[in-house]
C-alpha cells in the first residue's frame, strides 16, 4: 500500500537532495529515487520502520515530515547512527553458526528443536523448526506474547517429497530465519543447493523455482510445482509488529508434547525445567491450538486453527488485511464478522454471497478464495498450491 511522498530539496539531509521519497503503509519501509533525463536512477531503500505512513509534508525550511496514522504523530528521517553491517551478514547457511552439520542436518549445541500445534500450509512441504537463544539468556512467556532476548533466531526448514508421500525422496528446499535485532524480527531466506550440502542467502527481492513431483493424483502422475522464495518485504507483510510476535512462537502454538519424546513430556515444561524460559506458565494460562490435521479433534476447532494459522495474522485489527472479518481463534465466532457477513472485497459473481454461509460452502466467498488459484486466492502470501485437506 504505497503512500507517495515528495522530492526532497532541504539541507538537513544532503545525501537525499533531489531524491523523491515514498513509503509503504503495510511494512513501514521508505524508498527513494532520483529522476534524471527521463530515467529513474539510484532507486534504493532508505529506512525500515514500524510506522503506518499515510502522508508527507514539509516545514517552512523544506525539510521532510511524515504522518503516522495509528499513533497520529508527525516524524522526520535522521541519519542512521548504527553502522551498516550488511556486508558481514552470512551469505551461506553454513556460516550462520546454527548448525554443526548440514549433511546430515544437525543443529549446533544449544540450538533447540521445537514443534507447533498448527503448521501453516506450505505447498506440501514438511517443516522442521529450531530455536537459538544467545548464551544463557532466557525467553519470557506471557499470555499476550513471548519476549525474546536480542539476537534470538527462529529457524524453519521446508522440505519437499519429490515422490509424493515417500520420505526417502525428500529434499530440503529453503531455510527461513527470523532474527530478533532487539527491536523487531528480521526475515531471511536461504535456498538449498541441488547437492543438499549448503544453502545460499536469497536476494531481498526473492526468487522462483519449479519442481517436478511424482504424484498419482496429478494429471499423468506428474505435478509441476512452482516454489516462491519470498522477498524480505513479502515476509514482513506477515511478520511485523502489527501482527504481533512471530506467528508460531506463542503459548497456544507451543503448548504441546516435546518433539522426539512421548506425549507425556510437555514442551513448555521441558523448556522451563531447562532454564530456557524465565518462568513456568501456570496450567490455567495455557491456551492450545488444535492441529487442523487431527481427525479425532473437534471439527470447529480444527477449522478455527486453520484460519488462525493461515489467515489471522492479516485478518485482524490493525494488520495488513483490508477485509473486516477477524479470524484469530481466541475471538468468539459470533464476533468474527464472518458468518452471514457481506464480503467487502468482491463476491466473484456468487449469488447472495457472504464470507461464510453456514452449511452452504458454495455461497461462501472464504471457501471460494481458499479453493482457487490466481487472482483473489487466499492466502495471498506463503503458498501457491491449494490445501485440499484445508478446504475439506
Amino acid at each position: 500500500s504505497i503512500t507517495d511522498g515528495l522530492t526532497y530539496y532541504g539541507h538537513r539531509l544532503p545525501e537525499l537532495h533531489g531524491t523523491h521519497v515514498y513509503a509503504d503503509y503495510d511494512t513501514g519501509r521508505f524508498w527513494g529515487f532520483r529522476f534524471e533525463n527521463g530515467e529513474v536512477i539510484d532507486h534504493r531503500e532508505l529506512a525500515d520502520t514500524t510506522h503506518r505512513v499515510v502522508g508527507f509534508g514539509e516545514d517552512h525550511h523544506g525539510e521532510l515530515l511524515f504522518l503516522d496514522h495509528v499513533a497520529g504523530t508527525i516524524h522526520r528521517l535522521i541519519p542512521n547512527p548504527q553502522p551498516d553491517l550488511s556486508r558481514d551478514f552470512p551469505r551461506k547457511l553454513s556460516d550462520t553458526g546454527l548448525f554443526s552439520s548440514l549433511s546430515p542436518l544437525r543443529p549446533a549445541a544449544g540450538v533447540v528443536p521445537y514443534g507447533i500445534n498448527a503448521e501453516p500450509w506450505a505447498d506440501h512441504a514438511v517443516t522442521e523448526r529450531l530455536l537459538a537463544v544467545p548464551g544463557d539468556e532466557t525467553v519470557t512467556p506471557t499470555a499476550a506474547a513471548w519476549t525474546a532476548p536480542t539476537d534470538t533466531v527462529l529457524v524453519r526448514t521446508l522440505s519437499l517429497d519429490l515422490i509424493q508421500g515417500d520420505p526417502d525422496s525428500r529434499r530440503r528446499v529453503e531455510t527461513q530465519l527470523l532474527h530478533f535485532d532487539g527491536r523487531q524480527w528480521q526475515p531471511y531466506t536461504y535456498q538449498w543447493n541441488d547437492a543438499q550440502t549448503d544453502a545460499v542467502l536469497v536476494d531481498d527481492q526473492g526468487l522462483d523455482q519449479e519442481f517436478r513431483v511424482a504424484d498419482e493424483d496429478a494429471p499423468d502422475g506428474l505435478r509441476k510445482q512452482a516454489w516462491h522464495f519470498s522477498g524480505r518485504a513479502e515476509c514482513q507483510r506477515c511478520h511485523n509488529n502489527w501482527s504481533g510476535p512471530p506467528l508460531g512462537f506463542n503459548t497456544a502454538q507451543l503448548n504441546r508434547p516435546q518433539p522426539g519424546h512421548s506425549n507425556e513430556v510437555s514442551q513448555l515444561d521441558a523448556w522451563a525445567d531447562s532454564g530456557l524460559l524465565a518462568a513456568s506458565i501456570p496450567d490455567s494460562q495455557r491456551p492450545q491450538l488444535t492441529d487442523p490435521g487431527d481427525e479425532t479433534a473437534d471439527l470447529e476447532q480444527r477449522a478455527r486453527a486453520w484460519l488462525h494459522t493461515n489467515c489471522a495474522h492479516c485478518h485482524r485489527r490493525h494488520a495488513g488485511g483490508a477485509v473486516l472479518s477477524h479470524m484469530h481463534f481466541d475471538l468468539p465466532l459470533d464476533q468474527t464478522n464472518m458468518l452471514g457477513a457481506r464480503p467487502s472485497q468482491g463476491t466473484f459473481g456468487i449469488p447472495a454471497a457472504t464470507v461464510i454461509d453456514p452449511g452452504h460452502p458454495l455461497r461462501s466467498v472464504l471457501f471460494y478464495r481458499i479453493s482457487k488459484l490466481g487472482g483473489g486466492r487466499m492466502p495471498r502470501l506463503g503458498s501457491s498450491e491449494v490445501d485440499r485437506a484445508g478446504t475439506a
